[in-house]
This record gives C-alpha cells, sequence and structure tokens, in this order.
C-alpha cells in the first residue's frame, strides 16, 4: 500500500515538473466546464479591491472608535460695542427745531445734538417762576414787617432788596417789583403805627379824664361834710327862727348838689376806666390781630414757594432736557429724525452713539439645550454674515461673561446671552484689514469640549431605541 502512495507521489511530481504548453484561447474552450475553469483563473484584482475596501472599513471603524471630534454650541448673534451703544432719546412729546448733527459724524462728549422746541414748557415754567416770585416778595414783606414790629417800627428802606437775596431762584424779580413790596411794607406798618397811636391817644385822654374826675372827687368828697354841716346848723337854726326858711333850702340844695355832682365824677372815672380797659383790649387784639395776619401771610407765601421750588427745578431740568447732548465722544449712527417741525415722542431712540475707540465683542444668544456646558475661557470661531469665512476667514475670540438672565420668545424659545471677547477688530479683505462695526449679524462657534466620532452616527440610533422601547 506504502508502495502504491509512493508511485502516486511520484507520477503526481512527475506532471507539476513536466512543461507544458501554454494553451490558446481557443484551446481552453473546448475543454470541459471544470478543466475550462481551472485552465483559466479570476484575475487577482476583484480580490485585491475586495480586501482593499474590506481594510478600509476596518480603518474607518477605528477611526470612528478611536477618533475624536469636537463638539461645538452654535449660537446666532451681533457684534456690540463693548461699553454699550449709547442711546439719545427725548424724555417728553416735542418737535424738532434744529438737527445739529448727521448719520457718521464724530462728536465730542457733551455736544449738541438736536434742539427740541421748548415753547409749551417754556410757558409753563415762566407763569410758576411768576407765581413763585410773587409769594417770594409777600414773605420777604411779611417778614419785614414782623422785624420792624419787633424792633420798634423801624423799617428798613432796603431790607426786602437784602431778603429776596436770600432766596434761590429771585433772580428774575424786577427791581419795580421790589420797590412796590417796599412802599407796601412801609404803608402796612404805617397804618399799624397811626392805629396803635390813636388807641394810645384814647387811652391817654381817658387817663387825663380819670385824673381830672379823681381830682374834683377828691374836691367834693373834702367839701361834703362841710356842706352837711351847713345845712345842720342852718336846720336848727332855722327851726329856731334865727334864720330865714330859705337860707336853710340855700344850703340843703348846696348839700344836694354836692353830692350829685360827687356821684356824677364817680360814675365818670369808673366810665373811664371802664374805656382804658376795652381800648387796651382792642389796642391787644388790634396788634394780635396784625401780628397773627403777618404770621399767616408768611407762612402761606412760604409754604406756596416751598411747593413751587421743586416744580421750578424740575422745569428747569426738563427744560434743559429739550437740548439733546452727546453722552459721550463717538459716532452718530441710526439718526432717526430729518425733518425740522418733526414730533417726537418720549423714550423713542433718535440717535445712537458709538463710543469713540471702543472695542467690539459679541452678543450670542445660546440656547437652552447648550448652556449647561459653556463655561468662561472656552474657545470660540467667529463667523462674520458680512464675510463668508470660506473666502475670509475667522475671527478667534474667547467666552468672556454668560448671563444667566435668560430671555424667553413668543415661540417659546429660551436664549441666554452670552458675551464673546474677540482676538481681532478687524478682518482681512483683499489684503487690506477692513474694521467691523457694530451690529453686524455673526454666528459663533463656542467648542464645549470632544466625544468619540462612532457616539456621532449612534446617537440618532440608540436615541431611537431608547425612544421606541418606551412606546406603549
Amino acid at each position: 500500500m506504502m508502495s502504491w502512495i509512493r508511485i502516486f507521489r511520484e507520477a503526481v511530481r512527475l506532471e507539476k515538473e513536466k512543461e507544458q504548453a501554454p494553451r490558446e484561447g481557443f484551446e481552453v474552450e473546448f475543454l470541459p466546464a471544470a478543466v475550462e475553469i481551472l485552465e483559466t483563473p479570476v484575475s487577482p484584482a476583484g480580490r485585491a479591491v475586495a480586501l482593499s475596501l474590506c481594510a478600509l472599513f476596518v480603518l474607518v471603524l477605528l477611526l470612528c472608535i478611536f477618533g475624536r471630534m469636537n463638539i461645538e454650541a452654535v449660537a446666532r448673534g451681533k457684534l456690540i460695542p463693548l461699553g454699550h451703544i449709547k442711546k439719545v432719546e427725548s424724555l417728553d412729546m416735542a418737535k424738532v427745531e434744529s438737527i445739529l448733527v448727521e448719520e457718521g459724524q464724530y462728536v465730542e462728549k457733551g455736544q449738541e445734538l438736536i434742539r427740541l422746541d421748548p415753547t409749551e414748557r417754556t410757558s409753563d415754567l415762566e407763569q410758576v417762576t411768576q407765581e413763585y416770585l410773587q409769594d417770594v416778595l409777600i414773605s420777604c414783606r411779611a417778614e419785614e414787617v414782623l422785624k420792624a414790629l419787633k424792633s420798634g417800627l423801624s423799617v428798613r428802606s432796603t431790607g426786602i432788596r437784602e431778603a429776596v437775596k436770600q432766596v434761590a431762584f429771585s433772580g428774575g424779580i424786577l427791581e419795580e417789583e421790589i420797590l412796590l413790596h417796599q412802599v407796601l411794607c412801609n404803608r402796612q406798618v404805617g397804618q399799624f403805627t397811626a392805629q396803635v397811636d390813636d388807641y394810645d391817644e384814647q387811652i391817654k385822654a381817658c387817663r387825663a379824664e380819670t385824673v381830672s374826675a379823681r381830682a374834683r372827687v377828691k374836691k367834693l368828697a373834702t367839701l361834703l361834710p362841710l356842706y352837711l354841716e351847713e345845712e345842720k346848723v342852718n336846720r336848727q337854726l332855722e327851726e329856731s327862727r334865727l334864720i330865714d326858711h330859705m337860707e336853710w333850702l340855700r344850703s340843703k340844695e348846696t348839700l344836694v348838689n354836692t353830692r350829685e355832682q360827687l356821684a356824677v365824677e364817680e360814675s365818670t372815672i369808673n366810665r373811664c376806666t371802664a374805656e382804658i380797659s376795652a381800648l387796651e383790649k382792642r389796642k391787644t387784639s388790634f396788634c394780635e390781630s396784625f401780628l397773627s395776619e403777618r404770621l399767616t401771610e408768611l407762612t402761606e407765601a412760604r409754604a406756596r414757594a416751598a411747593r413751587l421750588r421743586p416744580a421750578i427745578v424740575k422745569a428747569r431740568e426738563r427744560e434743559k432736557n429739550f437740548i439733546l447732548t452727546a453722552p459721550v465722544a463717538g459716532i452718530v449712527q441710526q439718526l432717526q429724525v430729518h425733518t425740522i417741525g418733526a414730533v417726537v415722542q418720549p423714550a423713542v431712540p433718535l440717535l445712537t452713539i458709538v463710543p469713540k475707540d471702543t472695542r467690539l465683542e459679541v452678543e450670542a444668544m445660546v440656547e437652552n439645550k447648550d448652556i449647561g456646558f459653556i463655561e468662561n475661557g472656552q474657545a470660540v470661531k467667529v463667523k462674520v454674515d458680512s464675510f463668508p469665512y470660506t473666502k475670509f476667514g475667522m475671527i478667534e475670540g474667547t467666552v468672556r461673561h454668560i448671563s444667566m438672565d435668560a430671555e424667553e420668545f413668543e415661540d417659546g424659545r429660551i436664549l441666554f446671552p452670552v458675551k464673546v471677547s474677540m482676538e481681532n477688530q478687524h478682518i482681512q479683505v483683499d489684503g487690506r484689514p477692513v474694521r467691523l462695526s457694530p451690529d453686524m449679524s455673526v454666528t459663533a462657534e463656542v467648542k464645549t469640549g470632544k466625544r468619540r466620532v462612532i457616539e456621532f452616527f449612534l446617537t440618532p440610533f440608540l436615541r431611537g431605541v431608547d425612544e421606541s422601547l418606551k412606546e406603549r
């Protein structure tokens, strides 16, 4: 058996070593099908392509497994000045009187931009000021009268003028009005003095009459006992028929007249005393009433002036607001008024000023699903819509500030403002730098991390599986 195997192997070896002439194509076509396949093997190119595809698939799979890609949060936004654009607006509804600047003009801080027509407000201010000044004059006059009463009825010729100088907003008082109130002050003090002097004269007259009456009473009181004794003696003599009856009657008449005269004089004393008391009361009442009137006049005038003073301050401040000035030095932009006489509404921006030499930054609105992955200091790529990034490139930036004050829109979106500082304030266009302008729309791509490439492809599948397994 072994010998047969050796013979077979030797025959196969000899057959392989035997040189065979290559068959032509037509010779192969007449061979049996199995032999024809053996004589015409498959081209190795197909096998090589298949192996290459398998190797490429394995390589891609390995790259997906071990390779990592950036995770970026994309947010729309715009360029804003670092100090924000300054808006200039009117506090009141008014007409445009003059426009002093143009779009794109550079202005200094405090420079006048627009003048508004303050005619209506000015008339109100003048009316309030006149009322205030009248109250100031009245209060100063009343105060000067009270000082005169306190100092002994001596009125200073310049008292009101000096008092007016001490009051705020009194510069508009005319000299004629001061002189008029000075005359009124003198007249009031004069009337008071005349009335008081009249009371004093009446009291003096009553006191003089009282003194005279007291003297007469004293005289009559001295004579009365004498007349009484005379009447008594004459009566006794008349009873003794030593004197005539008429003589006694005359002494009796003298006694009666003396008593009546004494009663009259005593009544005069009582009347004068009562009149003196009444005059003193009327004098005191008049003085108190006059003093009370002046104090009331002073208090009410000061109260009215105190109420009007804030109104004047407010009106003057409002009058200043009719001249709109630049809050900072910068460039005028977005000028909204171009017509003299146009009506402007309060709290409506009339123009904006971009501060001088201010840096621009990006204010991007990040969606709620991305805000949790954004941190300060993360790298950002800024694409300016005005300059396609495929041609002009992108600007590198860094997250500077993340605001937690979200803005909710009508469509239900919740966006968070994020500030991004930019490395460059210019972009190269045809070899020359072009400065970026505020309000340019941009797209900010914030690099929030990395993940495997395969996760990118598997996430939709895994999400679908997870959601489908929860459905009823």
